[in-house]
């Protein structure tokens, strides 16, 4: 009965990069970087979710969407000319974006975890007590900073390389969600 069901994650995930990996070689076409991640973003957490893969994966693909989703929505409201000086457009939506989407779905993706740190002191102390994590939000929260980070990142391979290469920022933001997904999965 175990070697069922480990046969049957094998061949989900398989399934899930078959699918990632046909969403980005067809998309050849299309130069955007925002909104495409965005999107992808999106279309992620939906093959997570109908693969059946732990909440807190799904979580990756959700807090970069809301991320992704804010800063996309910052980039058009600049355009307008009441709200292009607005000093904190950029955070502002960014967190609006997140939490409106996030906290809502923290009900529905519930699952908690602890852990024990046991340094020094009795129990109970601060260095030593058992704390409680929402493992869904902790996910989320790091698929939005690999969204903010990931731009960084490519620059910095594009500095060292001296060039880039097609899709480079996309391929970036995909191949970290896909990771911290997948180690959510496996071992969190």
């Amino acid at each position: 009965m175990v070697k069922t069901e480990v046969f049957l994650w094998k061949f989900k995930m398989i399934k899930f990069l078959f699918l990632i990996s046909i969403f980005l070689l067809s998309i050849n076409f299309v130069f955007a970087h925002c909104p495409l991640c965005t999107a992808g973003a999106g279309i992620g957490a939906i093959i997570a979710q109908n693969l059946g893969m732990k909440s807190s994966a799904l979580g990756v693909f959700l807090g970069a969407f809301s991320v992704a989703l804010g800063w996309w929505l910052a980039n058009v409201l600049k355009k307008n000319e009441k709200i292009k000086n607005l000093k904190f457009l950029l955070p502002l939506s960014i967190l609006i974006s997140f939490l409106s989407i996030i906290l809502p779905l923290k009900l529905y993706f519930y699952e908690i975890d602890s852990f024990s740190l046991n340094f020094f002191g009795d129990y109970g102390t601060l260095f030593n007590r058992t704390y409680a994590y929402d493992k869904f939000f902790l996910a989320s929260m790091i698929g939005g900073l690999i969204i903010l980070i990931s731009p960084k990142l490519s620059l910095y391979l594009t500095k060292i390389r001296q060039k880039n290469f097609p899709f480079q920022g996309l391929i970036i933001n995909f191949l970290l969600l896909i990771l911290v997904s997948v180690i959510f999965q496996l071992w969190l």
